[in-house]
This record gives structure tokens, sequence and C-alpha cells, in this order.
């Protein structure tokens, strides 16, 4: 259950940027965690979602990391999948026949794709420059999506490979800022989607437009203006989520201060 609740948080972010997919899609005896579409972009996105070991769990990708890596065959980040870990690759190239047709019905044409980007979500942090195992995720999924020989010529016609290396938490936040952006440039409704409502309420009450002033028991207006106690909701509800996952006072106080001090000029 905790995977699939991460795949379809992806999913949902994805949903966002104008994708269209789906989870769980099988693949003869496997399946890809996410897949996705684009029609407009040509795009296809493929995402693949570990989560291991405990709940407190975090993996580290690091500069020994890439120095591993480098000692390794491939050279690529199957290096660091240890434990089978990069078995999901071997999926990429079978989404299509030799011919570049889809496997999966509503999958687009190879020829119809400009640009397939690879996802690989996991409960880890990236503690150097992310630009590295992005490229060398690029090239294991280039090296595996080369076992189709359809691929030749959509590599040598400028198909072009992105992958992205994302930590499960930066899934959460990006949805978290996809949704919030998306209410402030006017969208109102629900999203039927329990994670996208779930932001949209944590929106409602961070951004919040009371429907008029407090009263007294004599029911007379508190104050002229809205602004303040809603600035006081604001701040409530702020506090109270940081209360709720145990964020204490003095580690508050010394990061407000550690942020004032980087801001100094």
């Amino acid at each position: 259950m905790e995977a699939m609740s991460i795949e379809s948080l992806v999913l949902s972010t994805w949903e966002e940027e104008g994708f269209v997919g789906k989870t769980r899609v099988p693949i003869g005896r496997s399946d890809v965690d996410v897949l996705a579409i684009h029609a407009g972009e040509k795009k296809v996105r493929i995402g693949e979602a570990k989560v291991r070991e405990g709940s407190q769990k975090v993996y580290v990708v690091d500069d020994y990391s890439l120095a591993f890596i480098e000692k390794q065959p491939e050279k690529d980040f199957t290096g660091w999948m240890i434990d089978g870990w990069s078995d999901w690759l071997r999926n990429l190239p079978k989404l299509w026949n030799e011919n570049g047709q889809p496997v999966v019905p509503w999958l687009l044409d190879l020829t119809n794709v400009s640009q397939i980007e690879v996802v690989f979500c996991c409960n880890l942090v990236v503690l150097c420059d992310p630009k590295h195992p992005d490229k060398l995720l690029a090239h294991a999924a280039s090296r595996y999506l080369r076992q189709n020989s359809a691929f030749e010529g959509w590599f040598a016609n400028g198909g072009l490979i992105r992958a992205e290396v994302k930590p499960t938490i930066a899934v959460a936040t990006d949805l978290v800022s996809a949704v919030f952006k998306r209410i402030d440039a006017g969208y109102g409704r629900r999203f039927a989607n329990p994670f996208k409502d779930l932001f949209r309420e944590l929106h409602r009450y961070l951004s919040p437009e009371l429907d008029r002033l407090p009263w007294d028991h004599n029911r007379q207006p508190k104050g002229s203006h809205k602004l303040p106690f809603q600035r006081q909701l604001r701040k409530e509800v702020l506090l109270g989520l940081l209360k709720a996952m145990e964020i204490k006072h003095d580690e508050l106080r010394e990061w407000v201060s550690e942020i004032s001090t980087d801001n100094k000029p």
C-alpha cells in the first residue's frame, strides 16, 4: 500500500503538468509503476517508485556514491540500485514493439514521441550536484531502451531522454506547490483527488477569506478589517502544522535565526 500511495502521488503531480496516465500498467509478467503521456508535447513519462525498509529510512546519494558508480561496469545509475532495484529498467524497451508501435493501447506511437522522461522516485536524499545522478539515470535508461531496435532510428532522428532521481518528499512538495498555484490562478472547484483536495484544504486555511468580521457577544464587530484576523488564523494553522509534525520551538527559532543570517548582505 505504501508504494501504491507514492505512485498515485507521482501521477497526481504529473497531471498538474498536463500529463494523462495510469499507475501499475501491466507489461508481460511485470508492470510499470507510473506511465503517462502528454500528447500535445509528444512526451512519454515513465516512473518507478521504490520505498523500502522502515518509515524513517532515507538512502544517501553523495559524491562517494558517484565514485562507486564509476567503478562499476556500466558506469550508470544501475550501480547505485543494488538488490535488484534496477530490474524495472528492463520494462522500458518492452513498451513498444520493434516497429515502434505501442504495446499499451493508449501509449503514443514512437514516431509521435519526441522525448521520453524517466523518473526514479525513492526514499533518498541527493547530497551532491543533482545533475550528476540525473545524467547517470538517463544513461541507464538509454542503454536499456536501445535493446529495442526501434530506438536506434528514434535516437538518430533526435529523440531525447530526460531523467530525474527524485526524493519522495519532493513529489509531495511539488504537488503542494502545483495545487496552490492552480488555486491562486482562479481554480475554485474540488479536484476529486484525495491528495489534491487535502492540499486544497491546507491552502484554504493558510490563505483564508473570512465570510465576515468576528463579533463579540453583543454581535458587534471586533475590528474594522478582516486582514488581522486572517493573518492570525494563518499563523495558528501553520504553527499547528509544525506542532503536529513535532517541530519544536527551539528548532524553529534556530532555523529562523539561520535564515536571517543567510539573508544578510
